[in-house]
């Protein structure tokens, strides 16, 4: 069910500072636009995320099935965007199960830019498996990389 995302912008444009090796120059150019976005499944407050403002229902449908909130997504009887008060609500017949909801509560997934936080839950460790890599980079090999 598209949703017609025409009244927010997915590109803004700034003044920035822009630095070469020799020179600095004051020009616009244009910048992904942030937007904050609830999902709620079955009535009940599940995240909210940053993200552009486009393809919502999809994005909150993805969120839902791959963190493990509906079993698949043919059991999700309605979307309903509201674009004004940043909001997708989700009505599906498998929804949370109680283990998962106590386990996730709400929280706050962001870009990981400028202040954003991104709040640890106790459900993110379930799936996680240690690393096991003998792989070690030094400082000044990573410095060389970034250059």
């Amino acid at each position: 069910m598209p949703v017609d995302m025409t009244s927010r912008p997915t590109v803004i444009f700034r003044q920035i500072l822009r630095i070469d090796a020799s020179k600095r120059t004051q020009t616009a150019d244009s910048l992904a636009a942030e937007y904050p976005l609830t999902i709620f499944l079955n009535g009940q407050e599940i995240v909210t995320t940053l993200c552009t403002p486009e393809h919502l229902d999809e994005l909150a449908m993805g969120f839902l099935r791959s963190e493990g909130f509906v079993r698949s997504l043919e059991g999700i009887a309605g979307v309903r965007v509201d674009l004004d008060r940043g909001l997708v609500e989700v009505e599906a017949e498998d929804g949370v199960s109680s283990l998962t909801e106590k386990l996730y509560g709400k929280r706050t997934i962001s870009s990981g830019c400028g202040r954003a936080t991104v709040f640890y839950q106790a459900s993110d460790s379930l799936q996680a498996r240690p690393v096991a890599s003998s792989l070690r980079v030094s400082a000044e090999c990573l410095s060389a990389m970034m250059r």
